[in-house]
């Protein structure tokens, strides 16, 4: 099964491309995106060859097809094949020269780079099977159309990656009413941007949105394999190591940050990043305000700072108002018996908000018949209580034993009660806590190392305690955000 001297300069063209799709452009020279740029002219050539020519081996008997009656010339189809392979192979070399020089969502890039090597390839080997032999071979009806659609389908599935691409993959669903978007089960138009955040208190912004942008807008250049100039924009450590030329980010200056030096240069400059498409100036925005806020690779959506001048961004990605800590809680309906038993108590229970199974307990206007023994009737709705007022009641050291079962209390009002630090070491476990007034009180310096371990604490008042000046100093060394507040003129109600 000799081949044709055709076929042979078609072998050669392929190993040509995987030659080309083997190696790794470089930014430092034009040449690449000089002949990259023809993939968008000659890519339409091999699809619609291609295509044509399988429309012929479908329809038309494969024994009209295989050969022209003159064995030395090809048929219409084989001419459509030819012209399909060859033009298959150069708007390949081409879009794999683009890749080098473009900036597109990696793993997306990845399949359709190979696939159109692949569909390449194959469009080579369906030539010459069907016209490229010396001696032309004879085909079932069955073995040419199921050739003609295979190739179709790497066609099909090769354009679509292509224009996912270029387009986004929502190109085709991006204005369709919501009535159709519902019967294909697709996402509301408006949520679009949207992303999904739980708890704004676990989710880093680095994370949640720093990283993902990087990885979408650079990391086809910039990723661990390659590391154009050096530099890895896929993870914290490769950001921070920068590249060859020094740092990229600049903790708390991001006018002095390269990324955003680089990132705001006009399209077409050769130090410009990407270097064929402008990012959006919301999404450089965005980039500029976490490294202002220090670049912290750890800091959570909860605890940044937002200036107005990322909220409108921030909304679009839906991580405006998204809840945090207790808020952000699945919890099952609270008990409305015991809620009323509380009350008949004489605790005041409050849903924190409309239907919230959150709940704000108060006992500090309790009449005279409540006890610290009145606590037990909470038990039941431990886990919905987040802020608890015993002001000025009875409560001693004991009765705080049925704090330590409020996993999610934040608030904790123990102002003018007989607590003392014994009653605090109930609370050891608490993590959720972050305001505690504990006016009045005898706890002492003993009882703030109990407060030293609470991750979330943020405001402690006690003034009219025992605790000593070294004592709040190595509270306030354990929470430096946090205020600890001990003279009685600072006074603010928590």
């Amino acid at each position: 099964m000799a081949l044709t001297r055709t076929s042979v300069g078609l072998s050669v063209g392929l190993v040509v491309l995987v030659a080309v799709a083997l190696t790794r452009g470089s930014h430092d020279s034009t040449f690449a995106p000089m002949v990259g740029r023809g993939h968008a002219v000659l890519v339409h050539l091999p699809i619609g060859a291609l295509l044509a020519s399988a429309v012929f081996d479908w329809f038309v008997a494969p024994e009209r097809t295989a050969r022209a009656a003159d064995a030395s010339r090809l048929s219409a189809a084989g001419v459509l094949r030819l012209l399909g392979a060859w033009s298959a192979i150069a708007a390949a070399i081409a879009g794999v020269l683009l890749a080098d020089w473009g900036s597109y969502a990696p793993e997306t890039l990845r399949w359709h780079r190979w696939l159109g090597v692949l569909t390449a390839v194959a469009a080579v080997a369906w030539f010459v099977v069907r016209d490229g032999l010396q001696r032309p071979l004879s085909h079932s009806i069955v073995t040419v159309r199921s050739g003609a659609a295979a190739l179709s389908g790497m066609l099909v599935l090769s354009g679509h990656l292509g224009g996912t691409l270029v387009r986004g993959d929502d190109y085709l669903t991006r204005y369709m009413p919501q009535s159709l978007r519902d019967v294909a089960r697709l996402p509301d138009a408006e949520r679009l941007t949207h992303r999904r955040v739980v708890n704004a208190a676990e989710t880093p912004v680095f994370d949640s949105i720093v990283q993902p942008l990087l990885t979408q807008r650079c990391a086809s250049c910039h990723n661990a394999e390659r590391k154009l100039g050096g530099l890895d924009l896929t993870s914290a450590d490769g950001m921070f190591d920068g590249g060859r030329e020094g740092k990229v980010v600049v903790p708390g200056r991001s006018d002095e940050s390269e990324l955003i030096l680089r990132l705001e240069l006009p399209p077409g400059h050769l130090d410009a990043m990407p270097p064929d498409r402008a990012i959006p100036a919301s999404e450089i925005a965005l980039l500029r305000w976490w490294i202002d806020q220090g670049a912290s690779a750890t800091v959570s959506l909860a605890d940044i700072a937002r200036p107005s001048s990322v909220r409108r961004t921030l909304a679009a990605y839906g991580l405006e108002d998204v809840p945090s800590g207790v808020y952000a809680l699945t919890l099952p309906e609270p008990d409305t018996a015991a809620m009323s038993a509380a009350s008949r108590a004489g605790f005041m229970v409050q849903r924190v908000a409309g239907r919230s199974a959150l709940l704000r307990v108060d006992a500090s206007n309790a009449p005279a018949s409540w006890s610290a023994g009145s606590l037990a009737l909470l038990r039941p709705l431990a886990q919905h209580i987040i802020d608890l007022s015993l002001a000025r009641t009875s409560s001693d050291d004991a009765s705080l034993a049925v704090l330590a079962e409020m996993p999610n209390l934040t608030h904790v009002q123990l102002a003018h009660t007989g607590v003392s630090d014994a009653g605090l070491a109930h609370l050891r476990e608490l993590r959720q806590v972050e305001v505690i007034n504990l006016v009045g009180t005898a706890v002492s310096d003993a009882g703030l190392r109990v407060l030293e371990t609470m991750p979330r604490l943020r405001a402690v008042y006690l003034w009219e305690t025992e605790a000593t000046a070294d004592g709040v100093a190595r509270l306030r060394r354990a929470h430096p955000r946090a205020r600890v507040v001990r003279e009685t003129a600072t006074l603010v109600t928590p």
